[in-house]
């Protein structure tokens, strides 16, 4: 099934693309992506459209200049081949495209090879899915956690000294605002 995500205007694009320009020629598709701050199906779909309404051209660009994440920010085309900048070259007679995109499908999670995946977009789906500490973790653990095979971090609580010692008052301990944090905790296990 599929469904209309948004008509993009094509001066949002343009504006952008300018705010990025500095007088080059050529933008880098990662540097729009990540300002137009679209998911990522729906910014290459965008992407194929311009190209075919003739408004940007995709070219290979350098990207040995780019890192590991601005790459994988790269559009790959239908024959598999990656692209890393755009020219506007303008069409004025389009001012708005339609963007479809399909309903992604449904798959058994037990079935699914986060493996595959960059470290970016593991990140996003920890971060969507509330894992502590996800920003710290490598690709393994990410692997790992989301998979199933290793347990996440569980959430410590930290107290303060100004808490524990409310505490310590509310439940009549003496001389608890002469203690400190570890006395606190200890005093109020008891």
């Amino acid at each position: 099934m599929t469904q209309v995500v948004k008509a993009t205007k094509v001066a949002e694009f343009k504006r952008v693309f300018d705010e990025l320009d500095k007088g080059r020629i050529f933008v880098r598709i990662c540097d729009i992506r990540k300002k137009m701050n679209l998911p990522r199906e729906v910014f290459d779909e965008m992407l194929r459209k311009l190209r075919d309404a003739e408004i940007i051209q995709l070219h290979e660009g350098d990207n040995s200049t780019m890192t590991a994440d601005e790459r994988a920010d790269c559009f790959t085309d239908e024959n598999g081949v990656r692209m890393g900048t755009i020219t506007f070259i303008g069409n004025s007679g389009t001012t708005e495209i339609e963007i479809e995109v399909a309903e992604p499908e449904v798959q058994e999670v037990a079935d699914f090879d986060y493996a595959k995946l960059t470290v970016k977009e593991l990140k996003e789906i920890a971060k969507s899915k509330k894992i502590r500490g996800y920003y710290k973790m490598r690709k393994a653990q990410l692997v790992g956690i989301l998979s199933g095979k290793v347990e996440a971090p569980k959430a410590e609580t930290k107290y303060t000294v100004k808490l524990l010692r409310e505490v310590a008052k509310s439940r009549g301990i003496k001389g608890y605002s002469k203690m400190r944090k570890a006395e606190l905790e200890a005093a109020l296990s008891a």
